[in-house]
């Protein structure tokens, strides 16, 4: 209600829970949709509604019902992600451990932990745009974790890797611009590729089962 007494409606999609009973409004999609806050009244507003704003533990709350929920079924395959498996050169898999950067704080690094690597840290002075591009080893193989992303869009420079969990080998690559995977050492697999490499690995396996000496005969014996 307002402060004169109208209901406003204000319709969000949202996730359910049985342990959620205060659900949290996003005060930026608030704004981008015209809404306010008037510090001297306390009231959230929107030309002339005037919603009453209490606080609680230094938050912002608002009194209110839930009217009506409607199910949207979920699209579960818009929902999956899978990492891009990579073929990775020497040059990058063979490296030092450890950060290999210009002055610029360009270039690339190995590293074995559990989380993508912090460049700034080795590079403190460094200035200018940069794009990060991260893969991590996993059973065998490489994952395409990030492809050219701008570090001024990522929050967190050092977060875990998600869905992963343990310490592996990370290769982290520093361009001053976005970079095809070609130039920077690595090749993009797709799942032809992937089969294709599955079959080459079996045909090798055979191979060397084939060229295994034969046991002599008792007679011989």
């Amino acid at each position: 209600m307002d402060m004169h007494g109208r209901a406003i409606v204000l319709k969000e999609t949202v996730a359910l829970s049985d342990q959620i009973s205060k659900p949290i409004l996003c005060f930026g999609k608030l704004m981008e949709g015209g809404w306010n806050v008037n510090g001297v009244q306390q009231t959230l507003t929107f030309g002339d509604i005037a919603i009453p704003i209490e606080m609680q533990n230094r938050s912002m709350t608002v009194r209110g019902w839930i009217r009506m929920v409607q199910h949207e079924p979920a699209i579960t395959d818009s929902f999956d992600i899978r990492a891009v498996r990579a073929d990775v050169l020497s040059s990058l898999t063979d490296l030092r451990v450890g950060w290999h950067l210009s002055p610029e704080g360009i270039g690339s690094g190995k590293h074995y932990a559990n989380c993508f690597r912090d460049r700034t840290l080795a590079c403190p002075t460094m200035s200018g745009r940069k794009f990060r591009t991260t893969l991590i080893q996993d059973n065998n193989q490489w994952l395409v974790l990030e492809l050219c992303e701008p570090l001024e869009s990522l929050v967190d420079l050092s977060a875990e890797f998600h869905g992963y969990e343990g310490d592996r080998y990370i290769l982290t690559i520093v361009t001053t611009a976005e970079r095809p995977p070609q130039v920077m050492g690595f090749k993009l697999l797709d799942d032809d590729e992937m089969q294709l490499a599955a079959v080459e690995m079996e045909r090798e396996r055979h191979d060397e089962v084939e060229a295994a000496p034969v046991a002599p005969d008792v007679d011989e014996v």
